[in-house]
C-alpha cells in the first residue's frame, strides 16, 4: 500500500435484527443511528515486505465486524446484527472500500470496537474463526492474512478512523547455494524443489485476537521457486507463526530425486516477520545428505525497526605464526566485518564480507622475523595453506567449517571446539598427534604427510573423504565410516586393513603397507583399488564389477582372475608371480603391465591372444617375463596394441 489510504465509506441505512430471547424476555433490535461509518484503513507494519503485493488491490475483499465495546465477539449480543461479517470491497481509482449488500452505521447509542480481517469469506465459524491453509505453496504463495483491532471505544463520528492491518502470517525466505566442494550445476539449481517439514499447515484465525487456534496438520509445506542463477536459488513460503517446544522441523532441498536436509527445533516464528535463511548444499551430492544453515536475518516489517541479524556472534578470534615474508590469506564469511591485524604494527584492516564470497589477500612484510596474525570475526573457511606457519589456533570460531592449512610448519593442531567442521585439510606439516574424537561433523579428512603414529575416526560417523597415507600408522580402524566412498592410507606400515563396513567405498589406495590380505568382497561400488607394494599372496575381485583401475603390483600373487571385471580400462600387475593371465573379458582394457612376473612364451601368447581388438591406443607392458624374448608380438600388434618389452 505504501502508506497509501483507503477511504471505507458506507451509506446510512437501518437494519433490525431480532436474535431469539433470553430468560424469555425479548432482546431489543439493534438500531442504526444516521452516521455513517467513516473508516481509513492502512496496513501496519509497512508495506514494502507484503508478500501478495505492495499496496491493496481493486476487488480485494475485507471483513468488518462492529461489536459493542467492552464485549467479546462470543458475548450474546455483543455483535451488531447488521455488521456481523460485512464484506467491504475494494473498488474505483481512490480505493474506496464500499459494502456491496448493505450500508454500515454506527449505532443510534453506545461506543463500538471494530474487527476487520482479510481475506474476506463468508465462511465464519459459529465461534468465530476464519480457515486458514497453507499446505501446497509450489505453484504460488496464498494470499497474506491481515487483521486489525486497533480501534475500541469509538464514539460515532464522521471524521475518518484509522483501522491498522497487521500481518498474521510469518514468511519465510530461502537463498540455497552450492558449498565450497559443491558439484551442483545450474541445472541443478534450475530443477531444485524445496519444502519444510513439521510446520502446521492448518488453523483458524481467531477473530477475537488474532491468533491462530485449532492449528493441525504437520505436513510437509512446498515452497514457492521465485529464481534460480547458476550458483544458486530462492524460494519462499508463507508459515503458521510457532513456539519453540512446537517439535522439530526440517527443510528438504530435492535435487535430481536426491534429498538435502537440515533439522532444527522449532523456532519462534512471529507474525509479521520475514525470516531470510542462507543455507549451502556442500560436497557430493548424496541421497538424504545434510544442508548448512549459514545464518539468518530477521526482518520485522515496521517502518520504525532496522533489519536485526541475528546469526552475527561477538569477536571470534584466530590467530596464526608466520615466518614468511608474504603470505596469502582466503577468508569466507557469513555477513558482517572481520578485523585482520597482521602483527606488524601497521593499522587493523576491516573487510566486509559477504555470504559465499571469498576475500583473499596478500601481505607483504618490510621486516623479518615472526609475525603472529590476528582474524577476528565470524568466519566460515579459512584457508591459510603454504604460508610457513609454525603455530595456528582456531580453538575461539566455532562457526569454522571449512579449515585449510596445508604445507606448513605445523606440529600441532587443537580443533576440538570446532565442532562445525566439515572439511579439515591438514596435510604436508609435522604433526605427531590429531584428535578430531570432536568433530562428529567431519565429511573431510587430509591429514597426509605429516608423522601421525596413530588416528581415531570411530566418532566421525558421517566421513566420506579419508586421506591418511604417509604417516606413522600402523593401526587404522574404519569400521565406523560406513559413507566412506575414499580411503587412501598407502604409505603406512599397516598390517592389517578391514573395510567390510565400507561398502560405499569408491577408491581405495593403501599401497605401500605390508598387508598380506585383503579382502574387498563387500565393497562391490569400488572403481579404483591401488594396492601395490605390499605381501598379498592372493586378491579376490570377482564382485567388484565396476572396477576401471587395478594396481596390484609388487606382491607375492601367483594368480589373478579379472573375469568379471568388465568394466576394466587400468590393469597394472607387475612384480608379482603371475603364471597366467586371460583378459578375454575386459575389453575396455587400454593399459595392461604385466612385467616381472613368471609369464613364459606359452603363457604370453595365450595372454596376448585375450585381448581385445577394439579401436582406440591400447598399450601392453611384458617386459622382464621368462618368455619376453620368445613370445609372438604380432598376436597384439595386429590387434592394434603397443608392446613393450621393457
Amino acid at each position: 500500500m505504501n502508506k497509501r489510504t483507503i477511504i471505507l465509506v458506507a451509506a446510512a441505512a437501518l437494519a433490525v435484527a431480532i436474535a431469539g430471547c433470553i430468560k424469555e424476555q425479548p432482546i431489543k433490535p439493534d438500531l442504526a443511528g444516521e452516521i455513517a461509518v467513516n473508516l481509513k484503513a492502512d496496513i501496519k507494519p509497512a508495506t514494502t515486505t507484503r508478500v501478495a503485493n505492495d499496496r491493496w488491490e481493486i476487488a480485494d475483499r475485507i471483513g468488518l465486524i462492529m461489536k459493542k465495546t467492552g464485549q467479546s465477539l462470543t458475548d450474546f449480543g455483543a455483535i451488531y446484527s447488521y455488521a456481523s461479517n460485512v464484506r467491504m470491497d475494494v473498488i474505483g481509482s481512490e480505493q474506496t472500500l464500499f459494502n456491496p449488500a448493505s450500508p454500515v452505521m454506527y449505532p443510534l447509542s453506545g461506543n463500538v470496537d471494530f474487527i476487520a480481517y482479510y481475506p474476506y469469506t463468508a465462511s465464519i465459524g459459529s465461534d468465530y474463526t476464519v480457515a486458514v491453509d497453507l499446505s501446497n505453496q509450489a505453484s504460488g504463495l496464498p494470499v497474506e492474512v491481515l487483521y486489525s483491532n486497533n480501534i475500541t471505544n469509538q464514539a460515532p463520528t464522521t471524521a475518518p478512523v484509522q483501522l491498522d492491518f497487521r500481518y498474521s502470517l510469518a514468511k519465510i525466505a530461502i537463498t540455497v547455494a552450492g558449498g565450497t566442494n559443491s558439484e551442483l550445476d545450474a541445472a541443478d539449481f534450475t530443477a531444485m524443489t524445496m519444502g519444510i517439514e513439521g510446520m502446521y499447515t492448518s488453523a483458524r484465525l481467531n477473530l477475537a485476537d488474532g491468533t491462530f487456534v485449532n492449528r493441525d496438520a504437520t505436513n510437509v509445506i512446498e515452497f514457492y521457486k521465485t529464481g534460480s542463477t547458476a550458483t544458486s536459488a530462492t524460494f519462499e513460503a508463507l508459515v503458521l507463526p510457532s513456539k519453540a517446544g512446537d517439535g522439530e522441523i526440517t527443510f528438504l532441498f530435492d535435487v535430481g530425486g536426491n534429498t538435502y536436509r537440515y533439522t532444527q527445533a522449532v523456532p519462534d516464528y512471529a507474525s509479521h516477520n520475514l525470516y531470510n535463511f542462507n543455507f549451502e548444499l556442500d560436497f557430493p551430492l548424496l541421497p538424504d545428505y545434510e544442508a548448512t544453515l549459514l545464518n539468518t536475518v530477521i526482518i520485522p516489517r515496521k517502518d520504525d525497526n532496522p533489519t536485526q541479524d541475528i546469526s552475527i556472534n561477538a569477536a571470534q578470534t584466530m590467530t596464526m605464526t608466520t615466518n614468511k615474508g608474504s603470505v596469502d590469506i582466503y577468508l569466507r564469511g557469513g555477513t558482517g566485518t572481520v578485523a585482520i591485524d597482521w602483527g606488524d604494527g601497521t593499522p587493523v584492516e576491516y573487510v566486509p564480507l559477504s555470504l559465499n564470497t571469498f576475500f583473499s589477500r596478500n601481505y607483504t612484510y618490510t621486516g623479518g622475523g615472526a609475525h603472529t596474525i590476528t582474524i577476528i570475526g565470524k568466519i566460515m573457511s579459512l584457508d591459510c595453506s603454504s604460508n610457513q606457519l609454525t603455530s595456528l589456533n582456531v580453538s575461539n570460531n566455532t562457526t569454522l567449517r571449512t579449515l585449510y592449512c596445508r604445507d606448513n610448519q605445523l606440529t600441532s593442531l587443537n580443533v576440538s571446539n570446532n565442532t562445525a567442521l566439515k572439511l579439515l585439510e591438514c596435510d604436508v606439516n609435522e604433526l605427531t598427534s590429531l584428535d578430531v574424537s570432536n568433530n562428529t561433523a567431519l565429511l573431510e579428512l587430509n591429514c597426509w604427510r605429516n608423522q601421525l603414529t596413530t588416528l581415531d575416526v570411530s566418532k566421525n560417523t558421517a566421513l566420506i573423504v579419508l586421506y591418511c597415507d604417509e604417516n606413522q600408522l600402523t593401526t587404522l580402524d574404519v569400521s565406523k565410516n560406513t559413507a566412506l566412498q575414499w580411503l587412501k592410507c598407502s604409505s603406512n606400515p599397516l598390517t592389517g586393513l578391514h573395510v567390510n563396513n565400507n561398502t560405499a567405498l569408491t577408491q581405495l589406495w593403501c599401497f605401500n603397507n605390508q598387508l598380506t590380505t585383503l579382502d574387498v568382497s563387500k565393497n562391490i561400488a569400488l572403481q579404483w583399488i591401488e594396492c601395490g607394494d605390499n605381501q598379498l599372496t592372493s586378491l579376490d575381485v570377482s564382485n567388484n564389477t565396476a572396477l576401471t583401475q587395478l594396481n596390484c603390483y609388487s606382491n607375492l600373487l601367483t594368480s589373478l582372475d579379472v573375469s568379471k571385471n568388465t568394466e576394466l580400462t587400468y590393469l597394472d600387475c607387475n612384480n608379482n608371480q603371475i603364471t597366467s593371465l586371460d583378459v578375454s573379458k575386459n575389453t575396455a582394457l587400454t593399459t595392461v603391465n604385466v612385467c616381472s612376473n613368471q609369464l613364459d612364451a606359452d603363457a604370453l601368447d595365450a595372454m596376448l591372444g585375450t585381448l581385445h581388438s577394439n579401436a582406440g591406443a591400447k598399450t601392453i607392458r611384458i617386459g622382464f617375463n621368462p618368455g619376453t624374448a620368445t613370445c609372438t608380438l604380432s598376436i597384439a600388434t595386429t590387434k592394434g596394441w603397443t608392446v613393450t618389452q621393457y
